[in-house]
């Protein structure tokens, strides 16, 4: 809620590094990006919100629960699948589209082939929670 963004390195005198110029525009668009590097200025929370920097935006009092039910949330699935999904997203930010597409196609594959993947199907139709053991 009282966070702050920003590439600030301009005041400086210089540009933000890193991959930050490329990252932000893929992230937030060219004509954001732009504003965010060439003016210094941070954004609040909403702001960051809106343009896909955040998530969500959480009260400063609450926030430590929040994280610790995102984190329950996501650690309740497959360990393998959790991975060659955040390979895949993040494979749209480093690849051209064709080779970010066989690089999602290569992570279904491996999923579905995967021993998680069977358990999950089952405890689907056996209407149950599944017991992945990240296999």
């Amino acid at each position: 809620e009282s966070a702050v963004f920003g590439q600030p390195e301009i005041k400086l005198g210089h540009i933000p590094g890193d991959g930050a110029t490329q990252r932000l525009s893929r992230l937030v668009g060219k004509y954001a990006a732009m504003k965010m590097i060439l003016t210094g200025e941070p954004v609040d929370a909403d702001t960051a919100l809106t343009l896909g920097l955040a998530s969500e935006v959480i009260d400063q009092k609450n926030y430590e629960a929040r994280a610790e039910e995102v984190a329950q949330l996501i650690a309740q699935h497959s360990g393998k699948a959790l991975g060659y999904a955040k390979d895949a997203v993040n494979s749209a930010y480093e690849l051209p589209l064709s080779l970010g597409l066989e690089r999602e196609r290569q992570n279904i594959k491996s999923a579905f082939l995967s021993n998680d993947q069977k358990e999950g199907l089952a405890a689907f139709f056996e209407k149950r929670k599944p017991n992945f053991n990240d296999e």
